[in-house]
């Protein structure tokens, strides 16, 4: 079982939404973080492909909770490389959670919509339900289904995410490059036909911290309404900044040149774990807003 009063362990706390988990987690205990290549504030380093989880500055005995954040997240660096970026997303990944369930603690996974294969229905989205199947198409998806796998045919929870994004300014991402080159009058090319959510990092924390709190295991989706095309989000947010909608160029994912063939449909369908939640996930519109009002 999970017990914040025990303290954290969050693996991969330099990323947007590690960042978030920590400052949500360390409103009610001591957290330990972990980086990789990117140190952060008071953050120890661990590398998941090859670090035992024992050496971690920890009290297995002890420690309350723990949350799987870490891993190469690239698609084109998965592809490019299985067998290596299997050592970190699966086997590393593997590894720290079995030490944790080894240690009574529940961990949780953070996963993605890549699990699915993203296959358009007519030329239109369906978001996927828990209990849709899963059938990944790239790398980075087969690994994260052979985590799930694991987590969720023994002890923990995997909290699926969909596009994520951050309105502090300093973490970037990729609405905030898309707002300073549409700023700049420069050109975007846009997909009409690839789907998504966009989910606020600060919503998975509080997630995260809901989810340790009443120990809600198990396969959820974090994903907040609604879901538009690539395209469709890149005109409100044209408009929100007040540029020329015509900076925006439509076009096909497949115009893009990848190393495996991405998923079209991103959308998940996150109703199951909004029931449980005492608030509303914020939605993607309100998240625009948020990005074109910080400039």
């Amino acid at each position: 079982m999970t017990d914040l009063r025990q303290g954290a362990l969050v693996v991969g706390a330099t990323s947007s939404v590690g960042r978030a988990i920590f400052r949500e987690l360390s409103q009610d205990c001591e957290v330990v973080c972990t980086h990789h290549r990117n140190p952060g504030p008071n953050t120890v380093a661990f590398d998941l492909g090859h670090d035992e989880p024992g050496a971690l500055p920890v009290d297995w005995g002890t420690l309350g909770a723990v949350v799987v954040a870490g891993g190469l997240t690239q698609l084109d660096v998965c592809a490019r490389d299985p067998v290596a970026s299997a050592q970190v997303n699966v086997d590393g990944t593997l590894r720290l959670i079995r030490h944790a369930q080894l240690s009574g603690i529940e961990p949780i996974f953070l996963s993605s919509d890549a699990v699915f294969s993203g296959v358009l229905s007519n030329a239109q989205p369906r978001p996927k339900t828990e209990t849709d199947p899963v059938d990944p198409i790239t790398a980075y998806g087969r690994q994260k289904r052979a985590v799930e796998d694991v987590v969720l045919g023994s002890t923990g929870t995997v909290l699926r995410l969909s596009k994520l994004v951050s309105t502090r300014p300093e973490d970037g991402g990729f609405l905030r490059d898309l707002a300073a080159q549409l700023l700049r009058h420069e050109p975007i090319r846009a997909a009409t036909d690839q789907f998504l959510n966009l989910t606020w990092t600060e919503d998975v924390a509080r997630v995260v911290r809901l989810a340790i709190a009443e120990n809600l295991s198990g396969l959820w989706h974090v994903a907040a309404e609604p879901v538009r095309s690539r395209y469709d989000w890149s005109i409100a947010l044209a408009r929100e900044l007040g540029v020329s909608e015509d900076l925006v160029r439509p076009c096909s994912l497949a115009d893009f040149e990848f190393l495996e063939p991405r998923p079209k449909d991103c959308s998940l369908d996150g109703s199951r774990l909004q029931h449980r939640l005492p608030w509303t996930l914020r939605a993607g519109d309100r998240l625009i807003s948020d990005i074109a009002g910080a400039g």
